[in-house]
């Protein structure tokens, strides 16, 4: 879930306009090919290393498609 700030009238403005682009990603051929992608690459791999940097890589790479798919989804639970 994403929490947002108190946020002016503007700042609304832009934050639905964001979030309007990220659902956008979901809905456009290209869109669904890149998300598959990034979640291929970075989301369905394993975390698990010998070395703790490759894996706070990794786990942070998980954390911006986790990002993605949370703002894809901003504004429908309720």
């Amino acid at each position: 879930r994403i929490k947002k700030p108190a946020m002016s009238p503007q700042q609304k403005e832009q934050w639905a306009q964001l979030v309007k682009a990220y659902k956008g990603l979901e809905r456009s051929p290209n869109g669904k090919v890149v998300l598959a992608d990034l979640k291929k690459r970075y989301y369905d791999v394993s975390l698990m290393s010998d070395d703790e940097y490759p894996a706070a890589i990794k786990i942070g790479m998980r954390e911006v498609v986790l990002y993605i798919e949370r703002m894809i989804r901003a504004g429908e639970e309720k």
